[in-house]
């Protein structure tokens, strides 16, 4: 099991930004009162943890990101040369990320290839920036990040939003209580949050949606998205016109993937569908949006996708997300009347985490697990297709496309920046499970509870019912189920 960060009390130290928790249903109630609070509270538990270690180069590369996410340069650039120092090679692949990152926030210093006469690290090379990083977009997202920290600390904030995405999102999922596998295994009970029976594109659904109401209630009447397709196109339009919000939505003529058919109901849903040739990239239309929004930020709302934006957005998107983890909570107390002593989802980079353990984060008695594989997801589609040869059989199918792992499907993108902010709490506890054990689950839990498991997520639930087998029979663990099924099931359950 990954080691786990500790405080010198011995206990880590997480709160939630400005959330009034007692109104959303959680336990802890202790939040800072802005978002600003929420690093600080971020850094000062990494900063402290390295005094306690000095070596722990893991723990610095989560600092940097937290600098480099909140733009601050002169502790990176700091940082960075404590790790430069602790490095044996100029080749150190996380090095060569700082090194891009530390020219986008402090392209001066000598240590990222400035010119003060100094020596240089590695050579220097083109300077990265992601999007919204340069520095005259700051003030337009402070003065966004002020307006929608007023509005989430306000009355039933959480209540109001959840509410609005129940009307026009889908929500709530369904929750299931495995009555057979539980009696299998002998301990707790084991609950799934189905996240995989939702509507299609259920993260974006909720994402737009809650990114609309937002904007309405900060009383702004227009929303404007750089779609990369069709589909994004179609539900940005349908979030818009439940909010009753005017809507442009950019995408482009030759870079974009949509038919006239998604032109045709965005139009119908009353939004403005503008194809562009200025940028023929979803990156460049991204761009070209945010300097629209720049040009009337008092009066427009950028709804930006899940993993697009710098602050105040990734805080936008755990709240948005975090929904799942509020309704479950809701679900559990509403059956048990206490929380679960665990949660289990599928580890990073994926975006189960963000939805789900957030709410729970604040609860003492819960314990929160990331579990993957113990092989990478190449190396396990190689061993399950020499393992199996009658799934050729099965398939029949030459493409290449149709034996890859069923995450390769998923609607859910890598959310590093998000997941490396839940990381940082320390709550969250990683450890892995062999595939043996998760073809054993895949197949008890579809004989038992009519339920094929994708391989992924076979492993996650494999290992939440070896801990439930040493629990008691009254208390309950709940498992996050967002993979969709992909053919593999056929690999490991033949």
């Amino acid at each position: 099991m990954t080691d786990k960060i500790k405080k010198a009390s011995g206990k880590p130290v997480y709160k939630r930004p400005g959330r009034d928790v007692e109104e959303a249903g959680y336990v802890s109630s202790d939040d800072p009162s802005s978002a600003e609070d929420y690093y600080s509270e971020i850094i000062n538990f990494l900063t402290e943890a390295i005094k306690q270690d000095p070596n722990r180069q893991d723990i610095r590369i989560k600092l940097l990101d937290v600098y480099y996410d909140t733009g601050n340069g002169l502790e990176f650039e700091k940082l960075a040369s404590e790790y430069a120092a602790q490095i044996k090679t100029k080749n150190d692949p996380m090095w060569k990320e700082i090194y891009t990152k530390g020219q986008s926030l402090r392209p001066e210093a000598s240590i990222f290839g400035g010119d003060d006469g100094r020596e240089k690290p590695i050579e220097k090379k083109p300077g990265f920036k992601r999007f919204g990083d340069n520095e005259d977009c700051k003030p337009f997202l402070e003065n966004l990040a002020k307006r929608y920290h007023k509005l989430r600390t306000s009355s039933q904030f959480f209540e109001k939003l959840d509410i609005e995405l129940m009307k026009n999102s889908g929500r709530p999922s369904p929750w299931l209580h495995c009555k057979n596998l539980s009696a299998q295994i002998n301990g707790a009970q084991i609950f799934l949050k189905r996240e995989d029976l939702n509507t299609e594109q259920p993260r974006l659904r909720t994402h737009l949606t809650g990114q609309a109401w937002v904007a309405k209630n900060l009383g702004i009447k227009k929303v404007i998205f750089a779609a990369s397709n069709g589909d994004e196109a179609v539900i940005a339009a349908r979030a818009a016109a439940c909010a009753e919000l005017k809507c442009s939505i950019y995408i482009s003529a030759t870079d974009g993937m949509y038919r006239e058919i998604h032109k045709f109901q965005a139009q119908l849903m009353g939004s403005e569908f503008i194809e562009t040739i200025e940028s023929n990239k979803t990156s460049g239309v991204r761009e070209l949006v945010l300097a629209k929004w720049i040009q009337d930020h008092e009066n427009i709302f950028m709804m930006l996708n899940l993993n697009a934006g710098p602050h105040p957005y990734p805080i936008i998107s755990i709240d948005m997300q975090a929904a799942i983890g509020r309704e479950c909570i809701r679900q559990v107390k509403g059956k048990l009347a206490k929380m679960p002593i665990a949660v289990f989802s599928r580890s990073e980079p994926y975006a189960d985490a963000i939805g789900f353990v957030e709410p729970f984060l604040g609860s003492k008695e819960t314990e929160i697990f990331m579990i993957s594989t113990k092989t990478s997801p190449s190396d396990l589609r190689i061993r399950l297709e020499s393992e199996q040869d009658q799934y050729h059989l099965l398939t029949a199918s030459n493409d290449k496309k149709s034996k890859s792992l069923s995450t390769d499907h998923l609607n859910y993108p890598h959310v590093n920046r998000e997941h490396s902010l839940l990381k940082a709490t320390g709550r969250l506890k990683y450890d892995s499970i062999n595939l043996q054990h998760a073809k054993s689950i895949l197949k008890a839990m579809a004989k038992s509870e009519g339920i094929i498991l994708p391989v992924e997520t076979a492993h996650v639930v494999a290992y939440a019912c070896t801990y439930a087998k040493h629990q008691r029979n009254d208390e309950a663990i709940v498992i996050m189920l967002a993979e969709k099924l992909s053919t593999d099931f056929l690999l490991a359950g033949s």
